[in-house]
């Protein structure tokens, strides 16, 4: 029975990296059922309850060391696994986790990262020594694979992947409509106009509540917060709904990614810095507004142009209202798209995971096409650095 170690942000309660191992198992039980998945989780019983799959303490390296012994292939992804701004360490915890898989002589794949930022010198140094030694590598946006190219990355393949989240399915219309009647969840006349933000330094929640209080009044949606990553995102969405002086509410309960999903496709609009959040609102065919925090937000609006309704640092409540009110008139044909757009985004994922089955040992599904990362992307852009 083929083995696989996989590896990310997982056990965290970040909604985005949940969801991209439920899409990535899911892919494999699809796909490839009789491959037994082991996934390093910093919560391993909440993750192997979770998701039925065997699950390790990430921090364990000699378990860690004694598992991928016993593997045959190891992936890494996806999301922004490689980068430093959130610190050196997580960084040099995931180059130490691929070099380890390079020394036991195993298989080792990037699945659908987003690479960087990487600043440091360490950093940077560390990362073309470690990443030219890989089997293969896929990353979810143009931008990574230029960042990449110019750290001298040039032995494995490297291809342009959608995120795996695309794969994920929604909860059924019946569990949806249980936790929107459980939240006490009633729309306007017109709907919900969904919001997905987070704490950010230089971020004003007093000027994020003006721009929905505008976008209110332009649209006649009410506003509803749906935090993407716990507490944390439940607190950013409090604080901001105490400074709005039109109604809004607040997703209290802790649910699923595919419960969010679902919930994000009951909304008219979403308006998200989350980029996870944005991921489920394309899947969902909802028109959607970027708040820009980070190059991966400007990536993703480029490769998939969505509207941007401005930086986090530099928020105009005029035009974020603006665009959302653009979006709402334009909502039908937008919706019909990003329904179009969703479908190929789909399928492209799952040849994503084809790829990684094909580097086991005698695998027996063969690898589709991926896009050319060069020729075909989903949108070229020049939006990488988020400018």
């Amino acid at each position: 029975m083929p083995k696989v170690l996989l590896a990310g942000y997982y056990g965290f309660g970040n909604t985005g990296d949940e969801a991209i191992l439920a899409s990535t198992v899911n892919a494999f039980r699809q796909l490839a059922p009789e491959l037994e998945l082991t996934v390093l989780s910093a919560e391993p019983t909440v993750t192997a309850n979770r998701y039925r799959i065997s699950a390790l303490p990430r921090l364990d390296l000699p378990t860690v060391a004694a598992a991928m012994s016993r593997s045959d292939l190891f992936m890494l992804g996806g999301g922004s696994l490689l980068q430093d701004a959130t610190s050196l360490r997580s960084l040099l915890y995931y180059l130490t986790l691929l070099n380890m898989a390079v020394a036991a002589r195993k298989p080792v794949m990037l699945y659908a990262n987003g690479f960087g930022p990487v600043t440091s010198r360490v950093g940077r140094a560390a990362c073309r020594w470690t990443l030219d030694r890989v089997s293969l590598i896929t990353l979810r946006d143009q931008c990574s694979l230029r960042e990449l190219g110019k750290l001298g990355i040039c032995r494995p393949p490297m291809r342009v992947t959608p995120d795996p989240v695309f794969l994920l399915e929604a909860a059924p219309a019946e569990v949806v409509e249980g936790i929107l009647h459980r939240e006490g969840i009633a729309g306007s006349r017109d709907g919900h106009l969904a919001v997905a933000v987070r704490h950010w330094r230089g971020f004003d929640l007093k000027v994020l509540a003006e721009a929905l209080d505008q976008a209110v009044r332009r649209t006649g949606l009410k506003v509803l917060f749906i935090p993407m990553h716990g507490e944390a995102d439940r607190r950013c969405a409090r604080e901001t709904t105490a400074l709005m002086k039109h109604p809004a509410q607040v997703l209290q309960g802790t649910y699923s990614p595919s419960e969010l999903l679902g919930l994000v496709g009951t909304a008219q609009l979403l308006v998200g810095m989350r980029f996870h959040a944005l991921v489920f609102a394309v899947s969902q065919a909802v028109p959607a507004a970027a708040i820009v925090y980070d190059p991966k937000v400007s990536a993703l609006v480029s490769e998939l142009e969505l509207a941007q309704a401005g930086y986090a640092t530099a928020l105009d409540p005029e035009q974020v209202s603006g665009t959302v009110e653009k979006l709402y008139l334009e909502r039908a044909t937008s919706r019909e798209r990003l329904a179009r757009l969703a479908q190929r985004l789909r399928h492209d994922a799952s040849a994503g995971i084809r790829e990684a089955l094909a580097l086991l040992p005698q695998a027996g599904t063969p690898a589709l096409p991926l896009r050319d990362p060069v020729t075909t992307p989903y949108h070229d852009d020049e939006g990488c650095n988020g400018k």
